[in-house]
């Protein structure tokens, strides 16, 4: 009996968060939806006012994710001889790095999830995105977001 208990409350625990999760990216007055085609992604978070683009050329890969109050751009070469990434997030109107926010950090983890449900058709591009996230979701938080790294690994940081 004990064992149909312990069950119980474990299936009621993931029910309850998955509520809760869905709730959070479908909650009213913030519809989400992700377009996917073979060479860009476009995200929308709207009420949030988070819009992502990524693009993707025969020479590179450009994510644009544009947020309330700042944008945050990421470039990455093609090519093994001249293969370049670049990380970089400014308040709007600015050109000077600026460090991430705790809503700029939820706004991230709300984009994962968002992305991880509609994945998209490039492989290259899924690459890029997970990157992308995953390295602005673990950025210190005292650090402004600007980084060039080249194809000899200089690594650039003001």
């Amino acid at each position: 009996m004990k064992r149909f208990h312990c069950l119980t409350v474990v299936l009621i625990f993931l029910m309850v968060t998955f509520c809760i999760s869905t709730a959070a990216i479908a909650a009213p007055g913030f519809v989400s939806y992700i377009i996917n085609t073979d060479e860009n992604v476009t995200a929308t978070v709207e009420g949030q006012g988070i819009t992502f683009i990524a693009t993707e050329t025969d020479i590179a890969v450009n994510i644009d994710i544009q947020m309330k109050d700042k944008r945050i751009t990421f470039e990455r070469s093609k090519g093994p001889a001249n293969s370049q990434i670049s990380l970089g997030s400014h308040l709007n109107n600015e050109t000077n790095p600026t460090v991430l926010s705790d809503n700029d950090y939820q706004d991230i983890e709300n984009l994962f999830v968002l992305v991880r449900q509609s994945p998209p058709k490039s492989n290259e591009q899924a690459k890029n995105i997970g990157l992308l996230l995953n390295l602005l979701s673990s950025w210190p938080k005292v650090m402004p977001v600007y980084a060039v790294i080249d194809s000899e690994n200089t690594t650039a940081i003001d």
